[in-house]
């Protein structure tokens, strides 16, 4: 599956929630496996955008904060980032395989690329 970054970033938390209800042990093994992938994508993700914070930021109090000035070119590097696309091995899950479970009509939308009806 082909993917934008940004939309591994917003279907994390989703993921996660759903790896932790009580599912079929076998979608709940090629869930977790499949979760396995996209951390390893998001950590190289994290990675280069507090890179971006190193470059256009400087740490106050302990965090790291970009200054108005270097606010829009730091904004067009992170949107570059997340619109970067990678290729992800995910076994679609199928409503019916989800059913029951309780997830926010929020969570449901962030992950609707990794959902088929």
């Amino acid at each position: 599956m082909e993917i934008e970054l940004k939309e591994l970033v917003n279907a994390k938390d989703g993921l996660s929630k759903l790896v932790k209800q009580d599912l079929n042990i076998t979608l709940a093994f090629k869930l977790s496996k499949d979760l396995k992938k996209i951390e390893e994508e998001l950590k190289i993700f994290e990675e280069k955008r507090m890179g971006l914070f190193k470059k256009y930021g400087e740490e106050k109090e302990g965090q790291m904060q970009v200054s108005k000035s270097n606010f829009e070119p730091f904004l067009k590097e992170l949107e570059e980032l997340l619109s970067v696309k990678v290729n992800i091995e995910f076994n679609k899950l199928k409503m019916s395989q989800i059913e029951g479970v309780k997830l926010s009509a929020v969570d449901l939308l962030a992950l609707s690329s990794f959902i088929e009806e």
